[in-house]
Order: structure tokens, then C-alpha cells, then sequence
């Protein structure tokens, strides 16, 4: 005799070959989020592997960043767990395959998977204990925080489990009661699972409409529609169901709105420091949009997915939108209706030559932090050894720097360290040529700007190709080129426009300085520079062989003025050419026999 109450279903098939592989098929998104969490630190740490020098100082963590990033890592693979369960759970009626799981659990081994997915980024530090110098008590220090973080991930895990029960109907979550914990805290969940704070009556009616309102089709795998069953005597009996969601996308749901809640928190916090540092790492930005990503292509895939419609669909119609909204254009910072005392090549060499100075000409490449702290070790060293010169010094010497990306970058701090000469005979360079105040000149220039450069590419620029902007100038010129400037900013205290190094330059106390770029639609060299080109008379050597082949932001962009850090930012982001523009300074210097024998 059947027990009243009770449904009886016989064990179902195993899936066949071809239905495992159409579930990796529809795991694809969990799967794919699982392998980048495991393979970017094995990618990027292995000596000699395809992204070190690209990621891999993202492992390069304090306690506290450590700490950080294990809960963030911990919760990916806590993502990862969840989404891939939903298709598990429901692969027979969402997509009328063999269902693979039959039980709804979150035992240990399922907790211990979501760990071990998440380990690698965790521990990835601690096999390059050389390169990272954690010897020591710097190991041990980092090994604390990551177990902290452990710690803090299991109780964020567990309190967002709790919640989720307390929120749902009750009784509809007995798999919580698998989940690996100490007695108190099982009987907690327990509890939890027989209370809900919304009235039982309030979910029957919601679940009704949804029945009556929502096609079959839609919510086929999400909800419990079958709002009675049998009993085995031939009688319906009310599911407690209510026609709501699962349990698993009912868990799921809470924990995506909560991480939700926590980018947005995070959003807030760095806004309110911006450029400065925090103790957010660049990794834990990477895991964020991991984790985003993972919530929502899941989401996407699991309902196009019953319908036949491949992820690139939606995906390639948000591209569109996005594209046409105009929403991923990058902005900066201008300063309009600005007047420029004119100043050519002419006048900043034969200020020098009057001075009777040496002439000094640089020209720096790019090649990114290594080339921003090579600049800025090379112009500090030659600015040390010149200390045995005698009277002029090899900063003093200096007429123009020109550079482009990495390079723009050390001698932007190099050449901030110019102040109002004391004499003709001498230039500005304020900084005490001594072996610490240089040292630290080159700690500035070498120092990352990652968590800074992470937060906008994961905050702002890959939103933004799908989302609006906003309307405040503010956000629309906050990008991770913007952060960048910030920390460069903060950092050295440079708040100054080209117009005003422009009059250090027309003063002669100030090396000229041209920041190299690209116009990207021509392709033709832009010049950020605090010099005139070619626009008076007594620069023209001759009218054919001195007409410019380059523009600068003068050209395009009349009494337009930028910040420094703006036209560093600019050289930094654009491939060009640092030595031919520097050759282009003398081109427009006349050639007579005095000049050209004192410039050899």
C-alpha cells in the first residue's frame, strides 16, 4: 500500500553518451569560467609561460590583498558550483534530456569542488616566493591572511544560505541540510528552512499568476508548476512548490543579487578614493568580472538554450546597442580658451646657447613599466654621475625629451622636478642629486598602477560597451585610462597643464618636452608638446624642407589645453615614435655656420 502523500518515481535512466556531451555543451559557460580561474595563474606563473609578463604581477599580494582575494576566488568557485547545478538538476525538463543528478545537494564534495576550482588563484602566489619575495615572515603573513580568508568566505557562504532560506517558502530547501557545518550552525539552517518571513498564502498566490500568466515553455526548469500531484490513491494533493522557483535558482538568485550588491559596493568604495591605494588588488577585480560573468551568462545560456538560440545571439545584439549608443568612446579632459605664449626650437636653443650650457637631447621608447622605470633609472643615474662634472649638471643640460608610452611615463616624473632656475647659468632642477631622493624618483616611475587600471576596465569600460555611460562629464570621462592619470597624479602631486610647463620652457629653465602620439584615424604622428612647430618666420630654414609632416595638439585643437598626465596618457596609449620627433625639434632651427657648429 502506497503511503498517502507520498509521489513514488522509480529511479531514472543514466544519460547516454550523447546526452553527457550535450551537458557540457550546456555547461559551457560555468565550465568555461572554472578553467580561467584555474589556468590564468598557471598561465601567468610558470616561468617562461605565454601571460607572465603580461599578468603575472597580479599575483604579487600583501596579507591583506591576499585575504581579499581568497574570498573573492572562493566565491567564483562557490558560482561556478551553483549555475553548473542548475543545469544538472533540470537538464530533463528544461531540455527534455536524461536527468543527469536526482539528488539536490550541497555536500562536501560539492563544497570541496568549488575550493579546488578556486585554489590555484589562491595559492598561485606561493610558488614564486623568489620573484614576489615572500621569504620569511612575509610568507607567513600571507598564509595567515589567506586562511582569514577562508574564514570570512565560508561565513559569507553560509550567512548567504541562511538568508536565502529565511527569504524563500518553507520547507523548500532541505538540500541546505547537506551543507558542510558545525552542529550549531546545521541546526541554524535547519531552523531556517521551517520559517520564511513572507506569509505561506502570499507565496501560493504568487505562485497562481505565475502559473496562469508566464508561459510553460519559460519557466519549464525554473519553477514548480505543478501546482498539485498525485497522492497515490488516485487524489490530487497541493505541492508545496507553489509554482516558484527551485530551490537551486532560488539559492542562485540570492547569491548572484548579494555579489551584485557587493560590486556595487566596491564601486562606491574605490570611487571615493580614486587613484588612490586601496586594499582591493587587480586580481580581485579580474574574479569580480569572473564572477559577473558567470551569473549572467549562465543565466543567458540557461533560458536560450531550451530554444535553440547560441549565446553569441544576445551577446552580438548588446554589441550592437552598445556600438550605436556611441557608449564605449573614451573621453578626456580639456582645458578651453587658453592663450599660449608662442615658443619655438629657436627660442629654447638659443636661450641655451646664450646661457653657454651644454645641449642635452633625449629620446626615450616605450615598452611599459620596465620602460617607464629604465627612463627614469637612466635620466636619475646620468643626473647622479654628473655631480663630478663641475658646474653644470647633467638636468640643467637637458633641452627636450621626447618620448612616447612607457618612456612618456619616466620622464614625466623626471620632469616634474623642475622649478624656476636660480640664475641664468643654471636650470631647475629641484631634486637633491643624492642617491636616496633619485632612488626614490625611480620607485615613483616604477611603481603599478594595476588595482587602478583593473577597477575601470572592470567598472566602467567593459560595462560601457554595452550600458550607457551616464550623463555627468564625470562618468563619462572616468575610464581606465582616466585612472591612470589619477595614480600618476596622486602619486607625484602633478596637477600641472602643458601651458604651464610651456612657461618653465619659455623662461629656460624647463626642458621642452614633446609626449608622442597618433592620430587614429589618419594615422599620422600627433606631438602633446610644450613647444611651437613650424609657425613663425624665422624657424623656416627653407619653405619646402621645412614644412611640417606632423601635427601637433595645436593643429587640431586651438587655445585647447590638457593636463600632463592627460598628454602622457595619450603618448602611452598610441603606437609611435619617440627619436624622429625628436629630430623634428631641430628641423626647425635656422642653420647658420655659428649655430650649427655649437649644436655638433
Amino acid at each position: 500500500m502506497a503511503t498517502p502523500g507520498v509521489v513514488h518515481v522509480p529511479a531514472p535512466p543514466k544519460p547516454s553518451i550523447g546526452e553527457r556531451l550535450a551537458y557540457f555543451y550546456l555547461l559551457r559557460v560555468p565550465v568555461i569560467i572554472a578553467l580561467l580561474l584555474i589556468g590564468l595563474p598557471l598561465l601567468s606563473l610558470i616561468p617562461g609561460a605565454p601571460l607572465e609578463a603580461l599578468f603575472g604581477n597580479l599575483f604579487a599580494l600583501g596579507p591583506v590583498a591576499t585575504g581579499v582575494t581568497t574570498v573573492f576566488a572562493l566565491v567564483v568557485g562557490w558560482s561556478v558550483l551553483l549555475c553548473g547545478r542548475l543545469v544538472l538538476l533540470n537538464g530533463k525538463e528544461r531540455f527534455k534530456i536524461t536527468q543527469w543528478l536526482t539528488e539536490n545537494q550541497l555536500s562536501k564534495k560539492n563544497v570541496f569542488l568549488a575550493v579546488l576550482i578556486a585554489l590555484p588563484a589562491i595559492s598561485g602566489q606561493f610558488f614564486r616566493i623568489s620573484a614576489f619575495e615572500l621569504d620569511g615572515y612575509a610568507f607567513w603573513r600571507n598564509m595567515v591572511g589567506m586562511v582569514i580568508g577562508f574564514i570570512v568566505a565560508y561565513l559569507v557562504v553560509f550567512i548567504g544560505l541562511v538568508a536565502a532560506v529565511f527569504i524563500s517558502p518553507q520547507g523548500t530547501h532541505y538540500a541546505t541540510s547537506s551543507f558542510p557545518a558545525f552542529g550549531p550552525l546545521r541546526k541554524l539552517l535547519n531552523e531556517a528552512n521551517k520559517h520564511s518571513i513572507f506569509k505561506e498564502q502570499w507565496w501560493k498566490n504568487i505562485g497562481k499568476w505565475i502559473a496562469s500568466h508566464v508561459p510553460q515553455s519559460w519557466t519549464a526548469g525554473y519553477t514548480d508548476l505543478r501546482m498539485q500531484v498525485p497522492d497515490g490513491h488516485g487524489n490530487l494533493v497541493e505541492n508545496t512548490g507553489y509554482g516558484l522557483l527551485w530551490s537551486g535558482h532560488w539559492v542562485s538568485l540570492c547569491f548572484a543579487m548579494a555579489t551584485f550588491g557587493l560590486y556595487l559596493g566596491i564601486d562606491y568604495y574605490k570611487k571615493n578614493h580614486l587613484g588612490e591605494q586601496t586594499s582591493i588588488p587587480a586580481l580581485a577585480f579580474v574574479l569580480v568580472l569572473l564572477l559577473n560573468a558567470n551569473w549572467l551568462l549562465s543565466g543567458v545560456s540557461f533560458f536560450f538554450d531550451r530554444f535553440r538560440v547560441p549565446l553569441l545571439v544576445p551577446l552580438t545584439l548588446l554589441a550592437v546597442f552598445g556600438t550605436n549608443t556611441r557608449s564605449s568612446d573614451h573621453y578626456f579632459d580639456i582645458h578651453q580658451g587658453i592663450k599660449k605664449e608662442a615658443v619655438y626650437p629657436y627660442d629654447v636653443l638659443e636661450n641655451r646657447l646664450q646661457a653657454k650650457r651644454p645641449i642635452i637631447i633625449v629620446a626615450t621608447a616605450g615598452g611599459g613599466i620596465q620602460a617607464s622605470a629604465w627612463t627614469a633609472q637612466v635620466l636619475s643615474g646620468l643626473q647622479l654621475k654628473s655631480a663630478e662634472w663641475g658646474e653644470t649638471s647633467f638636468a640643467d643640460s637637458v633641452v627636450l625629451i621626447s618620448s612616447v608610452s612607457g618612456g612618456a611615463v619616466g620622464s614625466l616624473f623626471f620632469l616634474n622636478n623642475y622649478g624656476p632656475g636660480t640664475d641664468s647659468a643654471h636650470a631647475g632642477f629641484q631634486l637633491a642629486t643624492t642617491q636616496q631622493n633619485l632612488d626614490d624618483l625611480v620607485e615613483m616611475a616604477s611603481a603599478p598602477s594595476l588595482d587602478d587600471v583593473a577597477w575601470g576596465l572592470v567598472y566602467r569600460d567593459i560595462p560601457r560597451t554595452v550600458l550607457p555611460y551616464g550623463s555627468s562629464e564625470k562618468e563619462r570621462l572616468l575610464d581606465r585610462g582616466r585612472m591612470l592619470e589619477l595614480s600618476w597624479q596622486n602619486r607625484a602631486k602633478i596637477f600641472a597643464d602643458l601651458s604651464n610647463w610651456r612657461t618653465g620652457v619659455k623662461e629656460g629653465w624647463r626642458p621642452a618636452a614633446i609626449f608622442n602620439s597618433t592620430i587614429v584615424e589618419t594615422g599620422e604622428p600627433l606631438l602633446l608638446s610644450t613647444t611651437d612647430f613650424g609657425r613663425d618666420s624665422k624657424t623656416v630654414l627653407n619653405s619646402k624642407a621645412a614644412q611640417p609632416t606632423r601635427k601637433s595638439l595645436d593643429d587640431l585643437l586651438p587655445n585647447v589645453d590638457v593636463p600632463v598626465v592627460t598628454a602622457v596618457r595619450l603618448a602611452a596609449s598610441t603606437p609611435s615614435r619617440a627619436l624622429s620627433r625628436a629630430s623634428a625639434f631641430l628641423e626647425w632651427v635656422p642653420s647658420t655656420p655659428s649655430r650649427a657648429s655649437a649644436l655638433q
